[in-house]
Order: C-alpha cells, then sequence, then structure tokens
C-alpha cells in the first residue's frame, strides 16, 4: 500500500461466510500482508501455514478458542479441558513458527474478582509458553481487574505481554488498564464501535461490532499515539467481522473484493496518521 512500509494484518473470521483458505487466497490478492487465526486444531493452523508460505502471507498470530474463560478462576465443568486446549495452543504456536498467542483472561459481566487458583493457572501457561519461545498476548476486555492482576503479578515475565483491542476500550471502557499497561502492548487487534450504547451504561457484547475504522467513534488519534509507543507502528493488525448489529449491513451488501476494497482503503488511512 502506497506510502507505507509496514505490514497491514487481518483476522480470518467465520462471519465473511468464506473457508479460511477461500480468505487467504482473497487477501492475498488484495496485497494484504498477514492474517491471524482462531485455534481449531493443529491441523487446521498447520494447512493454514503451508497455505500462507505458498502465497508469501505472514502468519502474524494465534488467537486461543473463545472458551468460558471465568471458568480458570472459578472451578466448572470445562475448567481442565479450558487450561489443557490452551496448553495445546500454546505448544501448536511453537511448532507452526507463530510466536505469539493471543488469548482472554476473563468473560463475562458479572461483578467477580481474581482468585488465586486462577493466578496460579495464568503462571502455569506461561511457564509453559517461555519454554516454547511464545508470547501471551492478553486482551483488554469485560473483566479488566484480571488482567490487572495477572500482568501484575507477573510483570517480570517477559513472555506476558498484551493484545491492545481498540473496540474493546471503546465499549468495554478499558482506558485505565490500557494506559497502566501500555508498555507490554505486543499485539494490536484495530477495529471501531459506537461505544456503551446502554442508556444506564451496563456493558454488553452487542456493542464490540468489529466495524472498519472511522465508522464508529473509536478515538484514533489515542490509538495512534498508543502504536506509536508500542512501537509497533510497522505492523497494523486489524479485526473485522460481519456483525449481527444493521450497522454492519452495508458490508454485507458488498462482495467479499469490494468489502476488502474498502476495508484496505480504511487501514490505509489510519496508517497515514502515523
Amino acid at each position: 500500500m502506497e506510502n507505507y512500509q509496514g505490514k497491514f494484518c487481518l483476522a480470518l473470521s467465520p462471519t465473511f461466510n468464506l473457508s479460511e483458505e477461500e480468505q487467504l487466497e482473497k487477501f492475498a490478492s488484495h496485497k494484504i500482508d498477514g492474517f491471524f487465526a482462531i485455534y481449531k486444531d493443529y491441523n487446521q493452523i498447520a494447512n493454514l501455514k503451508e497455505l500462507a508460505d505458498k502465497k508469501g502471507l505472514y502468519f502474524q498470530s494465534l488467537h486461543a478458542k473463545h472458551h468460558p474463560m471465568r471458568e480458570m478462576w472459578f472451578d466448572g465443568d470445562k475448567t481442565e479441558y479450558i487450561m489443557s486446549d490452551l496448553k495445546e495452543s500454546i505448544v501448536s504456536c511453537s511448532t507452526i513458527g507463530v510466536d505469539r498467542l493471543i488469548m482472554h483472561l476473563y468473560t463475562g459481566f458479572t461483578d467477580e474478582k481474581p482468585t488465586d487458583i486462577g493466578i496460579k493457572r495464568a503462571g502455569e501457561l506461561l511457564e509453559l509458553a517461555k519454554k516454547h519461545g511464545v508470547y501471551l498476548c492478553f486482551e483488554n476486555l469485560e473483566g479488566t481487574d484480571f488482567l490487572d492482576v495477572v500482568l501484575t503479578e507477573y510483570s517480570n515475565c517477559d513472555n506476558a505481554r498484551f493484545c491492545y483491542d481498540t473496540g474493546h476500550e471503546n465499549c468495554y471502557a478499558t482506558h485505565a488498564v490500557v494506559d497502566k499497561f501500555k508498555d507490554k502492548i505486543s499485539a494490536l487487534h484495530i477495529n471501531d464501535n459506537l461505544g456503551i450504547r446502554n442508556k444506564d451504561k451496563t456493558l454488553s457484547g452487542a456493542d464490540d461490532m468489529h466495524l472498519l475504522p472511522f465508522d464508529g467513534n473509536v478515538n484514533f488519534d489515542r490509538v495512534i499515539s498508543l502504536i506509536k509507543n508500542a512501537n509497533l507502528q510497522n505492523e497494523l493488525t486489524f479485526e473485522f467481522k460481519f456483525s449481527k448489529d444493521p450497522l454492519s449491513d452495508k458490508y454485507r451488501a458488498l462482495s467479499f473484493d469490494e468489502y476488502l476494497d474498502l476495508a484496505k482503503s480504511r487501514m490505509l488511512r489510519l496508517a497515514q496518521m502515523l
């Protein structure tokens, strides 16, 4: 893309209604440099890595499955499976040569606090990640106390990093924790939304719309200042989806090629702010 020398990366998404392989083909044809994928199993990501290498695409990071992550902190029926799957994701990440695993630390909108067992389990994951040369990049989303306690407890662990999601900051009001750990930002999920829309200011997953930049009200001047601070301006990673919100209807009305052309124009507009 003209006037920008860094890499543009884009998330694969099932909402695009194309297979992951078809999406990679489209990314390559539109000269998008790289991508990240949500982990399903080792065969999935090994196949994606093989295709990416053939197409000259950069496998930027792997995203762990969307588990009910509160069970890492409070024992539940899936706790053992979640921990096992996260450990498998770390090893798989290393095996295919991807050095960053993005993961959530907590999901839910209840008023809960971190537990000692959860902190210990996070430490187990970080120990395994260190062994395999993988950075765990924890996202800012609901339950900021959980992100805060893990990055504070393991502040001396170089493998404990932060994934800055611009949309989550806007609709989950995570500004304070983002500012606190901005020096640990090692991955980006750039997207837009309209912030907290409920009149009573309660948080809702429906507000996390993953719009193209400048279609919502994210403060991209702030975003750019954080990207510059993190020295990540040579790698901009975007996470777009076709949400169920009517605001995404205009995207669904386009062909995927037209959508990628529009997305690229917004990526470039953001990059020109650097």
